[in-house]
C-alpha cells in the first residue's frame, strides 16, 4: 500500500471555517449581550419607575385623605368657637380645661368622634393650644385624664417651634413623621401626623392646632410592596432626613451619594410626594442587574465552547477515519495504469470499504471494456486488411481482363475484347465503396453491361430491350446495385418454366 504524507489542505479549510464560525459566534455574542443588556436595562428602569410611582401615589392618597379630614375639622364652626372661648379664658394656674370642664370636653369629643368613626383609617384626632389645653380621641377610647408625658411634650422645643410657625401663619398644613407616639411613650410605633391650624374665619386668629395621627405602618406596608430583586427603598422628609429604608444598615456614604446625585445610579427612580414634600427614592444596585446578564452570557459561552469542543472532536474523528483513508485510496488510484489495475486499500470504515468495493467493480468493468475494445480494434484491423485485399484483387482482375482483351483484339476476336471491357466495367462499379448511392444513368449503364454478358451467355435464347420513358430524370439518385438483383431474379425465376427464346417486352419505368 502506498502511503504518502497527508496534505493539511483539507484540515486548513476545516479549521478556517471553524475559526470563522467562532468569530461569527463571538460577534453575535457581543451583539446579544448589547441587545440583552439594553433590553434588560430599559425594562428594569421601567419596572422601578412604575413601582416607585405607584407607591408614591398610594402614599400621596393616604396623606391627602388625612389632610382632607383635617381640613374639614378645622373649618367646623363648633370646633373653632370652642377653641376661641378657651383661648380667652384667664387661668389662675396652668391646667387642662378639657379635664376640669367635662361638658366642653364631651361636646368637642363627640364632634371629633363623629368625624373619626366613619373612617376606619383614622387612628387618633387631637386638638391643642398654647395654654396647655388638649384633647385626643380615637375610635375606641378618649384621652380626658391627665397625661403627664404629653404635658412634657407641650413644653418641648419641637412643639413650641411648630406651634409658633402655625400661629405666625408661616404654614397652613404640615405632614410630619415621628419615631414614637407622643401620647403613648411606652409604644415605640412610628407615627404619621397631619397638622392644620384652627383659625377664626372672621379674625384669622389662630386659636389652636389640630393633629390627625396614624401609625406609620400604613406607609411601610405600601413601601414593602416594592420588592423587586435587591431594590433599596428610601423615604426622606422635607429636610432630607431618612424616615424609612428597607435596608436595616443603610450606608451613610451611599445615602449621601444618592442624595447628592441620584442620576449617577442608572437603575434608580426619584419621586416627590407633593402633599408632604417627601422624597421617595428607589435604587437597584448595578450588580443586581449585571449578575443575571453575566450568568446568561456565561451559560451561552459554556454552551458555545462545548459545541466548539464537540466540533473539534468531530473534525479529529473525521480526519482519522475518513480523510486519511480517502487520501490513501486516492494515492492507490493514482498508481493504477493499464498494466496494473489492482487497487491496494485497507480501511476499518464500513462506508469506505463499500466505496472500495464499488471501485473494484468499476475497475473490473473497466478491464472488461478494455479487453472488448482491444478485441474490436483487432477485428477492425482485420476488416481493413480484408478491404485492402478486396481492393487489390479487382485491380489484378482488371489488369488481367485488359490483357485478355488486348490478346483477343490481336487475334482478330473483337468479341472477346468487348466481353472483357464490359466485365471490367461491372467489377469497377461493384467494388467502388465510397458512395452507397449513385445516379439512375450509372445504374442503367451497369444493368446494360450485365444484360450484355447474359446475352453472350445465352446467345439467341435471350432477347432484351431497354425502353426508358422520355421524361425520366436519369440524374435522380438511387441506391447502388438496386436494378441488377431485379434482372437476376427475372432471368432465374421469371422464365423458369418458359421455353427459349427468353424475351420480355416490358419497359423500365
Amino acid at each position: 500500500m502506498i502511503v504518502k504524507k497527508n496534505s493539511p489542505f483539507s484540515l486548513k479549510i476545516i479549521y478556517s471555517y471553524l475559526l470563522f464560525t467562532i468569530f461569527i459566534i463571538f460577534i453575535s455574542l457581543i451583539g446579544f449581550y448589547t441587545y440583552y443588556y439594553r433590553t434588560t436595562s430599559v425594562n428594569t428602569c421601567n419596572i422601578i419607575h412604575q413601582l416607585n410611582s405607584s407607591a408614591a401615589n398610594q402614599i400621596e392618597l393616604q396623606i391627602s385623605t388625612m389632610d382632607n379630614l383635617a381640613q374639614q375639622l378645622v373649618s367646623n364652626k363648633t370646633l373653632i368657637g370652642t377653641m376661641r372661648e378657651m383661648s380667652t379664658v384667664v387661668k389662675k394656674y396652668p391646667h387642662n380645661i378639657f379635664v376640669t370642664d367635662y361638658n366642653v370636653a364631651d361636646k368637642l369629643s363627640s364632634l371629633l368622634l363623629q368625624m373619626c368613626l366613619p373612617s376606619l383609617l383614622t387612628e387618633r384626632i387631637s386638638v391643642v393650644n398654647d395654654q396647655g389645653d388638649y384633647l385626643a380621641v380615637s375610635s375606641n377610647y378618649k384621652f380626658l385624664d391627665l397625661n403627664h408625658e404629653y404635658d412634657t411634650h407641650l413644653y418641648s422645643d419641637d412643639f413650641l417651634s411648630l406651634y409658633t410657625k402655625i400661629k405666625q401663619k408661616e404654614i397652613t398644613k404640615l405632614t410630619a413623621y415621628s419615631s414614637y407616639d407622643k401620647w403613648l411613650p411606652s409604644n415605640d410605633t412610628p407615627i404619621l401626623s397631619c397638622y392644620r391650624p384652627i383659625t377664626d374665619i372672621y379674625t384669622f386668629q389662630v386659636h389652636g392646632m389640630l393633629e390627625i395621627q396614624r401609625p406609620f405602618t400604613i406607609i411601610e406596608d405600601i413601601l414593602k410592596e416594592i420588592n423587586y430583586n435587591d431594590i433599596q427603598v428610601l423615604l426622606l422628609d422635607d429636610s432630607d432626613k431618612l424616615i424609612y429604608s428597607n435596608t436595616p444598615d443603610m450606608d451613610e456614604n451611599l445615602l449621601s451619594s444618592i442624595l447628592s446625585n441620584h442620576k449617577k445610579f442608572p437603575f434608580s427612580d426619584y419621586t416627590t410626594i407633593e402633599s408632604a414634600n417627601w422624597k421617595l427614592i428607589s435604587v437597584l444596585p448595578s450588580a443586581s442587574v449585571y449578575r443575571p446578564i453575566i450568568n446568561v452570557i456565561l451559560i451561552v459561552v459554556f454552551i458555545l465552547l462545548s459545541l466548539v469542543i464537540f466540533a473539534l472532536s468531530a473534525v479529529s474523528v473525521v480526519d482519522k477515519n475518513i480523510r486519511i483513508p480517502l487520501e490513501n485510496l486516492k494515492f492507490s488510484l493514482e498508481s493504477v495504469d493499464f498494466n496494473n489495475l489492482d487497487v491496494d486499500f485497507d480501511s476499518q470504515s464500513t462506508e469506505l470499504e463499500q466505496v472500495h468495493q464499488v471501485f473494484l467493480e468499476i475497475i473490473l468493468k473497466l478491464k472488461t471494456s478494455i479487453q472488448k475494445n482491444e478485441y474490436l480494434r483487432r477485428q477492425d484491423l482485420k476488416s481493413q486488411m480484408f478491404a485492402l485485399q478486396a481492393q487489390i484483387n479487382p485491380h489484378f482482375i482488371h489488369n488481367t481482363l485488359t490483357i485478355i482483351g488486348a490478346l483477343g483484339q490481336e487475334a482478330g476476336a473483337p468479341r472477346i475484347m468487348r466481353i472483357c471491357r464490359k466485365f471490367s466495367d461491372m467489377l469497377s462499379y461493384s467494388t467502388e465503396y465510397h458512395n452507397d448511392f449513385t445516379t439512375l444513368a450509372q445504374e442503367l449503364n451497369h444493368t446494360e453491361n450485365y444484360l450484355f454478358l447474359m446475352k453472350e451467355r445465352y446467345g439467341e435464347n435471350l432477347s432484351y430491350k431497354i425502353i426508358l420513358p422520355p421524361d425520366m430524370n436519369q440524374n435522380y439518385p438511387v441506391p447502388k446495385l438496386s436494378l441488377q438483383p431485379l434482372i437476376e431474379n427475372c432471368i432465374s425465376h421469371a422464365f423458369e418454366y418458359t421455353l427459349p427464346p427468353l424475351e420480355d417486352n416490358n419497359s423500365l419505368s
